[in-house]
């Protein structure tokens, strides 16, 4: 692992010797523009971090997730080959402190929250980098935003958007190993009254085993009307079909494409947003649909329909008070050759949080969310956060966050049934630094954290005679560790640490994981390289039958860009090319070294 990062460094060092021509790289800590509503609703939390579309561009992988995996200190995304994730599988589960799951960590895209109806959960492979500006992720307890299914984490997506008048274009065609494919386009136009942007993809892989392959596609539209200067409506929506084969593990393989999931999924949204001087809201309305089929007869058909308001205000010198209530009502219908369940639940909530400066340089951040749940009842959701700036260069930070989550649909009714669960329950207290020097070209954060959760649903027994159960607690402690440095405007390195305690392991969960990324640039010509460990990953529990498996790995990535000409730009993207042998779902072998080919395209008129 030393030489590794000798090697890495020595290779950074060689690149800035260089003459620079053109600085094209631009890697400074970046925060999406908004406005002081929204950074107020940001404050409440201590661990927050931004990846642009360039940042997730560096990744060989075409989904959002898996090019996260890695870049966000804390958060792991359980894969099982090169491309897609499917579902009804191990595979697009996500752990944020040592908390795995696919219930756990809510999705939200353009303001609207998405989650299987019958579920509880999103659906990996419906979000693609090359249709996104920017992800926001928030790791620990952010129920007083989100609600119920934000208990470990929020991933907040911000959709392509146009930021120049006029007509804009782009495209991306890339040829990688395994006969991968991957093609996107979109087109933008900006007036004074219009913002629209529509965007297409299709993403193929045969994937590294027999009976693997994966397709998926996807539409969306975005559009905005500017009404006034003060009011605008926007819709925003998308749709995607996906169709991933799972081949079975290595000693029990499934052949000839006999085991496949697929899903349509659809989602859509209006709003309605004011902003001035003085005050800042939205109110939306949003629905989603999927319609799941499984190999086996399995078919279903969920809902999620919803909607929200919320309105900012200064209600006096340095203090913003946002309010909001929201409604969602959400089920479907399962069945396998016979009806299963057909059944919905509801949702509604009342919040308030508070931003307050008591000096210039001591803010105090709050929030409380009175929830109410058709089966459950009201719970009460607190959230404090404390902190204080230092000479303007160093913040330190203080906080206690609840979060919870009901029980889904298919928990209660469905696999495993039991209609006596209680929701989950944990606590977060976390303390946090954030350091700039270097007249703040170099930035670095440490965070510590203690987790203590009750009532985890775990399911019990062996098919037919399992059953869902609140017998589990947690109690994670551990830390996060963050730097960047901009070296120059075409030079930067930035990596990231985390180590997580957990008072009991679960599978899919790393006790450590570690990232270390450089970036150059030097006349049309951007480069980086990237490196990633994995320690103490659990992959499978000791059974009578089978032994605990654990997996150590380290991967070494890279690409490459050059810039023919202003709009047109070609790459070569590779992962894992030390070609290490490793698994992260345990008889699913990650592929060896893997390669992408392609060619981008944008412009504007």
């Amino acid at each position: 692992m030393k030489k590794l990062f000798v090697l890495l460094m020595v290779s950074c060092g060689f690149l800035f010797a260089q003459d620079d021509s053109l600085k094209v790289f631009e890697l400074k800590p970046i925060t999406i523009s908004a406005s002081k509503y929204e950074q107020s609703l940001r404050t409440l939390t201590l661990s927050y971090t931004t990846v642009t579309q360039n940042e997730l561009n560096q990744s060989d992988k075409s989904s959002l997730l898996g090019s996260l995996s890695g870049r966000i200190p804390g958060l792991f995304i359980s894969e099982r080959d090169f491309g897609g994730f499917g579902i009804s599988n191990p595979a697009g589960k996500i752990s944020i402190r040592g908390i795995t799951g696919i219930q756990e960590v809510l999705i939200v895209v353009d303001g609207r929250p998405e989650f299987a109806g019958i579920f509880g959960h999103p659906v990996a492979d419906n979000y693609y980098s090359s249709q996104i500006e920017a992800v926001d992720v928030v790791r620990g307890p952010a129920s007083v935003l989100y609600g119920s299914n934000a208990m470990s984490g929020v991933i907040n997506i911000t959709t392509k958007k146009n930021h120049d008048k006029g007509f804009s274009y782009s495209g991306n065609f890339n040829l990688g190993t395994y006969n991968s494919r991957s093609l996107s386009g979109s087109a933008g136009i900006k007036t004074d009254k219009i913002d629209a942007n529509v965007s297409l993809s299709n993403d193929y892989s045969d994937n590294s085993r027999p009976s693997a392959s994966f397709n998926s596609s996807t539409g969306m539209l975005n559009a905005s009307y500017y009404l006034n200067p003060v009011w605008s409506l926007s819709f925003n929506g998308y749709i995607n079909s996906t169709k991933a084969y799972n081949p079975g593990t290595i000693d029990k393989p499934y052949s000839n494409n006999s085991v496949w999931t697929k899903a349509t999924r659809t989602n859509t949204s209006i709003s309605i947003h004011n902003k001035n001087e003085k005050t800042e809201g939205s109110a939306i309305i949003f629905f989603n649909n999927g319609v799941h089929d499984l190999y086996d007869g399995f078919h279903s058909n969920d809902q999620l329909f919803g909607s929200s308001i919320y309105q900012g205000l200064s209600l006096f010198d340095k203090n913003i008070t946002t309010i909001g209530i929201e409604l969602k009502n959400y089920g479907g219908s399962a069945r396998n050759k016979s009806p299963m369940i057909d059944t919905t639940v509801t949702e509604s909530a009342a919040f308030v949080t508070f931003n307050q400066y008591l000096t210039d340089n001591f803010s105090f951040n709050g929030g409380v969310r009175l929830a109410n749940h058709s089966v459950y009842g009201t719970q009460l959701i607190p959230q404090i956060t404390f902190q204080y700036d230092l000479f303007n260069t160093t913040i330190l930070s203080l906080s206690a966050s609840k979060g919870f989550r009901s029980p889904t649909i298919g928990e209660l009714f469905l696999f495993g049934a039991n209609t006596n669960l209680k929701p989950e329950e944990m606590w977060s207290y976390e303390f946090g630094i954030k350091q700039k020097l270097m007249s703040e070209q170099m930035e670095i954060g440490l965070n510590g954290f203690i987790i203590e959760g009750s009532d985890l649903i775990v399911m019990t027994g062996s098919f037919p005679n399992n059953k869902n159960q609140n017998i589990s607690t947690l109690k994670n402690k551990g830390f996060e560790l963050q730097a960047r440095y901009l070296i120059s405007s075409n030079f930067s390195v930035n990596g990231n640490y985390s180590f997580t305690n957990m008072e009991t392991q679960v599978v899919g969960a790393p006790g450590g994981q570690a990232f270390f990324e450089c970036n150059y640039s030097i006349s049309s010509l951007l480069l980086n390289v990237n490196i990633k460990n994995i320690s103490n990953l659990l992959t499978a529990v000791s059974t009578p039958s089978t032994k605990e498996k654990k997996q150590n790995y380290t991967l070494i990535n890279g690409a490459i860009w050059y810039k023919i000409q202003k709009q047109f730009t070609i790459y070569l993207k590779g992962e894992n090319l030390l070609n290490k042998q490793y698994e992260i779902i345990d008889g699913y072998p990650m592929p060896g070294a893997t390669m992408r080919f392609g060619v981008s395209l944008s412009g504007s008129i």
